[in-house]
């Protein structure tokens, strides 16, 4: 009996944090352009829970290669439905042979721990540009990846579904000890 009440409260203790597949956002634009923007990307706390942290990476790169050796450089607006990140430091996409080299966007901090988000949070990039220099290609893209990390929502007075609960397994306790109790005699 001891080891079924042991199991069912660690039962409870295990279900308190849990992470979200990453949501993607990206502008696609073509070679030389500016003013781009991103879908949205939003990330929504399951009922019950709120967003305990978020983790943004991101990477620039560049399609179509063209010709010589391009460098393409990144710029954009970072829109942010709370203010948790900084602005991102954009980098420069490269070219080894043919293939374009990707880099990573900066974000510091990159991962937002101890935030208490019980709504929907949301960003996308506005303003988005980027310059070809040293050859051609065809477009370029920006991709942000976003993630987030859930806790239950904590109150000091336990709801009633809660205390039913609780008082059932009570009764169901004390029916046993009593069963027990009568067998013994």
């Amino acid at each position: 009996m001891k080891k079924l009440i042991l199991l069912s409260l660690a039962a409870i203790g295990i279900a308190s944090v849990a992470s979200a597949t990453p949501v993607n956002c990206e502008v696609l634009m073509a070679a030389n352009t500016m003013g781009g923007s991103s879908n949205t990307c939003t990330v929504t706390p399951d009922p019950g829970d709120f967003i305990s942290s978020l983790t943004l990476t991101g990477a620039d790169d560049y399609t179509g290669f063209l010709t010589g050796n391009p460098v393409v450089a990144f710029s954009a607006t970072l829109v942010q439905s709370s203010p948790v990140f900084s602005a991102p430091t954009f980098c420069s996409a490269t070219t080894s042979g043919v293939n374009s080299v990707s880099c990573a966007i900066t974000v510091s901090p990159s991962t937002v721990t101890g935030l208490d988000i019980t709504t929907p949070y949301s960003l996308n990039l506005i303003n988005a540009a980027n310059t070809v220099t040293g050859g051609g290609v065809t477009g370029a893209s920006i991709t942000l990846a976003l993630s987030f990390t859930e806790s239950p929502i904590t109150s000091s007075t336990p709801e009633p579904a809660t205390l039913g609960l609780t008082g059932m397994a009570l009764l169901g306790v004390g029916f046993l000890a009593r069963r027990k109790g009568k067998a013994r005699v």
